[in-house]
């Protein structure tokens, strides 16, 4: 009987459905979420958690009236550089260990199972008030569409709506949401080229290239490393979701394999598009750049002064879809997260948030409690600043924790990833371990006149966060605290016995 190229694919597939369950169950856990997810659909996702447009458009006011015009974009290239070298090792540990829950499980198989527990709760924890930030802070760009300015009340108010929205598509299925987080890629990177090509042409000469390396914007007497600190906080703010691939790994065929692909593409996709944005905006901004940066919404004022209010509303319209595809895709990510710390029994109502219906094959329950706690965020912290410094603190601490646990394996010759960078591994895990816990450390670092708890967000966030996984720890019970300190996995290749 001849093979026909359809019969050799469909062999192909059945052999890498295959690997995917047999890999899942030596993890110790039986496969109950829908792999509908290639290369492409995991990259557009990817590309849709990270989000340039949400970084840029939720934060561009604080990255230019902190850091100025230059620093608003070199903070940007620092950022990507250090955590492009953290993707990478993400690739490794992602490849070894496809499992949703991502640095939960990580942490547990190469430091402990209570160390996976507190890292646990402080990533879903931090991407949980990622939600929040991003539909907090896309919220003045969707009034502006209509050139009204919210109240922080109606800010808030519009913010619950776009959460609310964002979970109702998360509870249809992964086949819904995978497709609207490629047409929200597709948008996001085609709307900000277009607008970087507007800019380019209508914004030409606007400015002189020096204004790049330049402090415009900033008072003369500014002081430029807290500038440059600061700053990075915008710098910063992109660089999340870079272990997303491995989140919705459980949902992703052939996952080993496209893991590393699907993470590190997207984090290139995102610096390219963001950095010659940047510089595209810089160089036109219209008129006298103090006027600018003063201004109530300095990105609207740029766009606008170069291309008139309906392009502005065309583009804002555009940007706010990939805006709300950024949210809806962390919800779902963190819906992951809960779905694999509940399955493990190191949650409270663990039953129910494990649950996964048959006909969906989505975390449903988990889905829903991700969106009444970022709801509940938004209605007692209407601080965008300070709901951003405390869930990149706590995402970065948890990325840290496991590239430093990743380092510390290698050297003791008991980590031996299915997919590697060969000799670089090691030099990339030690530049990768120092830079980023640098970066954690100036994020966490208290600056400003804000009044205390805003200054110290992050501090108290973790310490929060911390004490409730110890109060439950306490009161879970015997069975409870012995689901905790246990790992439900088998000895594989690649991790370290």
């Amino acid at each position: 009987m001849s093979v026909t190229p359809e019969s050799e694919r469909a062999s192909r597939d059945e052999s890498a459905e295959r690997e995917d369950r047999d890999q899942l169950e030596g993890f110790g856990y039986q496969e109950v979420l829908r792999r509908t997810m290639g290369l492409a659909r995991a990259t557009a996702v990817n590309i849709s958690t990270s989000s340039v447009a949400t970084a840029v458009f939720t934060l561009f006011a604080f990255g230019i009236t902190t850091g100025g015009t230059g620093l608003l974009v070199w903070t940007w290239l620092i950022g990507f550089i250090v955590m492009l070298l953290v993707t990478l090792m993400f690739a490794e540990l992602g490849s070894t260990m496809p499992l949703a829950g991502a640095l939960y499980q990580w942490a547990a198989r190469l430091v402990g199972p209570r160390t996976g527990y507190l890292t646990g709760w402080l990533y879903a924890a931090s991407q949980i008030a990622l939600v929040s930030a991003v539909a907090y802070g896309i919220s003045p760009f969707v009034a502006s569409l209509f050139d009204v300015e919210l109240t922080p009340t109606q800010q808030q108010l519009a913010a619950i709506i776009l959460i609310l929205a964002c979970t109702v598509l998360n509870l249809i299925g992964v086949m819904i949401a995978s497709a609207v987080a490629t047409i929200g890629a597709v948008a996001e990177v085609g709307g900000m080229v277009v607008l970087i090509i507007v800019l380019l042409i209508a914004g030409f000469g606007n400015q002189p290239v020096t204004v790049l390396v330049e402090s415009q914007g900033l008072p003369p007497d500014t002081s430029m490393l807290p500038a440059f600190a600061a700053a990075m906080l915008f710098g910063s703010w992109a660089w999340t979701g870079l272990e997303m691939a491995t989140d919705m790994a459980e949902e992703t065929k052939d996952a080993a394999k496209v893991i590393p692909r699907a993470g590190i593409s997207s984090i290139v996709t995102t610096f390219a598009v963001g950095i010659i944005f940047l510089i595209a905006t810089v160089l036109a901004i219209p008129g006298n750049v103090d006027d600018i940066v003063a201004s109530a919404n300095p990105l609207q004022a740029i766009i606008e002064g170069n291309t008139g209010g309906a392009f502005y509303k065309l583009i804002a319209a555009i940007i706010i879809i990939a805006v709300f595809v950024c949210a809806m895709t962390n919800q779902a990510l963190t819906a992951r997260i809960v779905f694999s710390l509940a399955r493990d029994r190191r949650v409270p109502f663990s039953t129910s948030l494990a649950k996964v219906p048959a006909r969906t094959q989505i975390p449903h329950v988990s889905t829903v409690m991700v969106g009444v706690i970022a709801c509940a965020i938004i209605v007692f912290i209407d601080a965008l600043a300070a709901i951003t410094t405390a869930c990149l603190t706590g995402l970065f601490l948890c990325y840290i924790l496991v590239v430093w646990a990743q380092l510390f394996q290698r050297l003791r010759g008991r980590w031996t990833p299915v997919w590697s960078l060969g000799a670089f591994s090691l030099p990339v895990n030690v530049l990768a371990a120092v830079l980023g816990t640098a970066l954690t450390i100036n994020l966490a670092w208290p600056r400003g006149e804000d009044v205390w708890y805003n200054k110290y967000s992050s501090v108290l966030f973790v310490l929060l966060v911390v004490v409730l996984a110890g109060v439950y720890y306490l009161f879970a019970g015997r069975e409870g605290r012995q689901a905790i300190n246990r790992i439900e996995t088998a000895s594989v290749a690649g991790h370290p016995n």
